[in-house]
């Protein structure tokens, strides 16, 4: 079971998200028109989070902590955890209430996945990768895959994740949910040409975009760490 990321009281504005591609342009000699390709279908995320204070627990006697909300401890020792950048956790940006994503509904933190759309049912096929989808250029177009389900996605919250084929729900009891990347197997491959799509929320995995972090002491007990990088883990880590 892989780790998530604690995000822990005194996160603050602004936090940093940038999309990133790889692509490849070669100029031909002759001076015609370059050609490009991508070595990246999808994009593979960073993120920069500050937390502008952490408590620190106090200890009044040795051995005697006197207080309840440790998240310096609780954010240090993650990152010790996981040897600096070497390890990997899952980033759950809806779990932890950080700033809500673009990718999310906007009347709460927790959110819903919108155009969840993953292509159309294939005969004999019963695997599928369940894949983020927008309208942006017209039509329906795949812009990214998922890794995992975010912490918030369960059964019986105000988030559930919901799979349809052709717009009808699917029960429950008839697929399983695989997780890095996030994919769905039915029980018996369903009928050729149905439309899959869903609804959810999703997290990414991630690691640390640096061997080290500054935690900086700024009052008795209190810090503050200016600049926290991470990066998605491309699928198949």
């Amino acid at each position: 079971m892989i780790a998530r990321l604690p995000i822990p009281t005194g996160l603050t504005w602004n936090s940093r998200k940038t999309p990133r591609f790889s692509t490849v342009t070669q100029y031909p000699v002759s001076g015609a028109r370059p050609v490009s390709f991508s070595t990246s279908p999808f994009p593979s995320w960073e993120w920069e989070l500050t937390w502008e204070f952490l408590r620190d627990q106090g200890l009044d006697t040795v051995n005697s902590i006197s207080s309840a909300q440790p998240e310096f401890s609780q954010l240090q020792d993650f990152f010790l955890a996981m040897n600096g950048s070497n390890g990997r956790f899952i980033y759950d940006p809806a779990a932890n209430s950080i700033p809500i994503e673009d990718n999310f509904v906007t009347q709460n933190l927790s959110g819903t996945m919108v155009n969840g759309y993953s292509g159309s049912t294939e005969y004999g096929q019963t695997a599928y990768q369940l894949y983020r989808s927008s309208k942006v250029t017209g039509s329906l177009v795949e812009v990214e895959a998922i890794d995992a389900l975010s912490a918030v996605c369960q059964p019986f919250s105000a988030t559930p994740f919901h799979l349809y084929l052709d717009n009808v729900l699917v029960d429950p009891s008839t697929y399983t949910l695989g997780d890095y990347p996030l994919v769905v197997t039915f029980g018996s491959a369903p009928a050729v040409g149905k439309t899959i799509t869903w609804t959810g929320v999703y997290a990414y995995i991630a690691k640390f975009g640096e061997d080290k972090i500054d935690l900086s002491q700024f009052m008795y007990r209190l810090w503050e760490l200016q600049s926290m990088k991470i990066e998605q883990v491309p699928l198949g880590f």
